[in-house]
């Protein structure tokens, strides 16, 4: 009974995201469904602070912004990945994805990811006649199945959409009235790579990213009532330059910011509280640039940051740090990452670590992340 209580609360914090533990510390955080897509899924980007929409391109670039894949020097690639959640907590709740991308010609690329969220095993049991009887297992889960295409429309800068089918099953067999999720979105990305260019004594290249994701329709978990929510479209920016020091030394500097592009609660209930507009995905993609009861200045905390610094050496030893950070007053997620990374010429294995720096401690706090890639032709 105690193991199921425990899980039912973990269940509760995970389908109603980082919002409930966000109301605790922050005065008007924005919710949203499926909080897991906002979870780094890669150990290379989450060493870097959690950002990649203008890191280098890698076998993970679907994951941030495909539009990089047509600079990859490897014509094809696949990515797995593994990342414990609630790890002190529990020891099966994880996020995993595989990823894969193909050189159509010089100038395109494809690439498909499907990104899986267990929320590990649910032991329901009730008491009847006095004692517990078990009444079976459940294993809810969330995934996600991508496909995109990118095409370079200049030597420099390249172009991507990506379509993705996302399904949320949460429900236990016996909430009669509740369902699975399931709805769609989409993505349009752009990235910028230059060429190398004389800077004093040393030579730079700079890239410049940018995603609009998760493009899509509300879902409803639950039929016979009108609630929906809204699902985590996002908008990143990200710009980084790359510093070669010697012919076998780089040392990489990378800046991404990230808005919700979810409307701002800002309908006050009759307790004081602020709630979400109940509107359509697109009305509230665009009004979430102005809707915040705060005015621009709540608009500007709104947005979130991550810095990152990769040094590598030889094309097969990587040293990484970056910092994530967000105002207290939107949520609690502001953290220090640490990784590495060793290469031969195929096979890439990255590895990350976070330390908060909140006074709510992050679920993914004393995690080690894993990431192998193979890259080929």
């Amino acid at each position: 009974m105690l193991a199921q209580i425990r899980r039912t609360i973990i269940l509760v914090l995970i389908l109603y995201g980082s919002a409930i533990i966000a109301q605790e510390s922050s005065r008007n955080p924005i919710p949203t469904a499926i909080p897991f897509l906002r979870i780094t899924p890669d150990a290379k980007a989450a060493g870097l602070g959690e950002q990649g929409v203008a890191t280098p391109p890698d076998a993970y670039s679907q994951q941030w912004n495909p539009a990089k894949y047509p600079f990859s020097e490897a014509k094809s690639g696949v990515g797995v990945s593994y990342t414990p959640y609630l790890s002190q907590l529990v020891n099966d709740i994880f996020l995993s994805s595989i990823t894969f991308y193909r050189h159509i010609n010089d100038r395109s690329s494809w690439a498909s990811s499907l990104k899986y969220f267990s929320l590990g095993k649910i032991e329901k049991t009730s008491f009847i006649g006095g004692g517990i009887v078990e009444q079976g297992i459940e294993r809810p889960n969330e995934f996600t199945l991508d496909l995109s295409y990118a095409i370079l429309l200049t030597d420099n800068f390249s172009f991507a959409v990506s379509g993705r089918f996302i399904r949320s099953d949460l429900r236990l067999n016996s909430d009669g009235n509740s369902n699975s999720a399931n709805t769609i979105g989409a993505d349009i990305s752009g990235f910028y790579q230059g060429n190398w260019k004389d800077w004093d004594t040393r030579q730079v290249l700079w890239r410049y990213g940018f995603s609009i994701s998760n493009l899509g329709p509300k879902l409803s978990y639950v039929q016979e009532t009108n609630k929906s929510y809204f699902i985590p479209t996002n908008l990143a920016l990200g710009t980084g330059m790359d510093i070669q020091f010697e012919q076998n030394s780089v040392l990489g500097i990378y800046f991404e910011f990230n808005k919700l592009l979810v409307p701002t609660p800002n309908q006050v209930t009759k307790s004081g509280m602020y709630i979400q507009p109940d509107i359509g995905f697109l009305e509230g993609l665009f009004t979430s640039f102005s809707d915040a009861p705060g005015g621009f200045g709540e608009e500007l905390r709104e947005v979130s940051f991550a810095l990152g610094l990769d040094y590598r050496f030889l094309k097969q030893f990587s040293l990484r740090c970056g910092y994530f950070g967000e105002h207290k007053d939107k949520g609690p997620r502001r953290y220090v990452t640490f990784g590495t990374g060793l290469a031969n010429r195929n096979l890439r294995l990255n590895l990350s670590y976070l330390f908060s720096t909140s006074t709510v401690s992050s679920p993914l706090e004393n995690t080690l992340r894993i990431s192998v890639s193979f890259l080929w032709d």
